[in-house]
């Protein structure tokens, strides 16, 4: 609102149960105009969250303690839109991030993709981002800024 921007949610779970139920959702005409739009877009907000057995993803339900053990032994320091990476900011090759109902990460050219993110628990997966070319833009807190 802030901004004058349009908004476009994606109702619905983070991640789906089979790949075959992400085929299937996928092809809802709510998911396939909110996806064509996310590929027009002039810029993008989100945020980066760290991955540990305390993380939101986790304590909120979006997935098991197993899948959290399972993300961190393959590596995975963070998440931007349930898509999960390693600390040189590149995506795992994990099960979640093939039944990710979200915008799926690319390095953008063609828009900007502004974080707002903060906080030290959050230091480790902002710097991978940064440096797998995620973000185009940062907005943060000072202690995290330096």
């Amino acid at each position: 609102d802030k901004i004058n921007a349009e908004r476009f949610y994606l109702p619905g779970p983070v991640f789906t149960n089979s790949r075959e139920e992400l085929r299937k959702l996928l092809k809802q005409p709510i998911y396939r105009n909110v996806l064509k739009i996310s590929e027009t877009a002039d810029v993008a907000f989100f945020a980066v969250a760290g991955i540990d057995l305390d993380a939101p993803i986790l304590v909120d339900g979006f997935i098991t303690e197993v899948e959290a053990r399972e993300l961190l032994k393959q590596g995975a320091v963070g998440e931007i839109l349930g898509n999960f990476f390693d600390a040189e900011g590149k995506l795992i090759d994990h099960e979640l991030n093939h039944r990710n109902t979200s915008v799926k990460l690319k390095n953008q050219t063609t828009f900007q993709t502004i974080c707002i993110s903060g906080g030290s628990t959050k230091h480790q997966s902002l710097s991978a981002a940064l440096h797998g070319g995620w973000l185009s833009g940062l907005i943060t807190d000072e202690h995290t800024a330096n």
